[in-house]
């Protein structure tokens, strides 16, 4: 029988504002809001679930990046080694103008290696109705590339000025069961791949 131990996840996300809000003042109010969309997915309730999860939070916003380089050139230490460690991905991101922001392509660019063979799982946040459902779409393949392998269960923020109140509290409680499933399959895939990229010789 295989023994699993405790999972590790790096939750990579986009705490930025959500565009085409109405007005300034909403757009900030919505910018805090995906601060607790980002969160929650990260958040594992010690006896919830039946998995042993660590999580750490990281903003791209936050990583030391140039804009005259791109890709490993410009590899961050500190950021390579969290992503190295880690077993699994949530990425969660606003959609702008039916795609992602270009400062997360630039972050994750800057690895490669150090995703080959990870579960990764994505949540799209938006002002409107669809929940980021295109900048997931144009994500994929991105995925792909880098070596990361998808979970088929996604999370869509939609119309998050309404989804949370101002002091962060969920207020569809929909999205509990959503997450759950999300949670559940990316623990599970990543669990498998870890399995397989310490037991199970690269071809």
């Amino acid at each position: 029988m295989i023994q699993f131990s405790h999972a590790r996840l790096c939750c990579l996300g986009v705490l930025s504002k959500v565009p085409h809000a109405p007005s300034a003042s909403m757009r900030r109010n919505n910018g805090l809001k995906i601060r607790w969309a980002v969160k929650g997915p990260c958040q594992f309730e010690p006896g919830h679930r039946q998995w042993d999860v660590e999580t750490e939070l990281i903003d791209v916003r936050e990583l030391p990046m140039k804009l005259d380089d791109a890709g490993e050139q410009m590899k961050d230490p500190k950021f390579s080694a969290a992503i190295e460690r880690c077993d699994g991905l949530i990425i969660v991101t606003p959609e702008y103008n039916h795609g992602y922001p270009g400062l997360l392509k630039h972050a994750l660019d800057m690895n490669l290696k150090e995703y080959i063979h990870k579960a990764v799982g994505i949540c799209g946040v938006s002002a409107g109705p669809f929940g980021g459902a295109r900048v997931i779409e144009g994500l994929l393949p991105v995925m792909r590339e880098l070596g990361l392998v998808a979970i088929f269960e996604d999370v869509n923020f939609g119309n998050v000025a309404k989804i949370f109140d101002d002091q962060g509290n969920l207020l569809d409680q929909n999205y509990v069961r959503r997450l759950d499933k999300f949670l559940n399959e990316l623990v599970w895939m990543a669990r498998v791949l870890r399995h397989g990229r310490e037991n199970i010789p690269g071809a």
